[in-house]
C-alpha cells in the first residue's frame, strides 16, 4: 500500500506545504517481543515526574 500526507503549513507566510511519499507501508507488522525490551546504561538515572493535579 502506498500513502501520500501532504502537510501544510497555514501559519507560515504563503503556506508552504510539505509532501511525504511512505511506500509498501505494512500495518500489521511481525515483530518479535525483544525488541521492545528497555535496558538501560550503566549511567542511566531514573527521572522524577511532576504528578497530574
Amino acid at each position: 500500500m502506498h500513502i501520500t500526507l501532504l502537510i501544510t503549513y497555514k501559519n507560515l507566510p504563503q503556506s508552504p506545504q510539505y509532501t511525504a511519499y511512505f511506500g509498501e507501508w505494512v500495518f500489521e507488522p511481525r515483530l518479535p517481543d525483544r525488541l521492545f525490551n528497555f535496558v538501560p546504561t550503566q549511567d542511566a538515572s531514573q527521572v522524577e515526574f511532576v504528578p497530574r493535579q
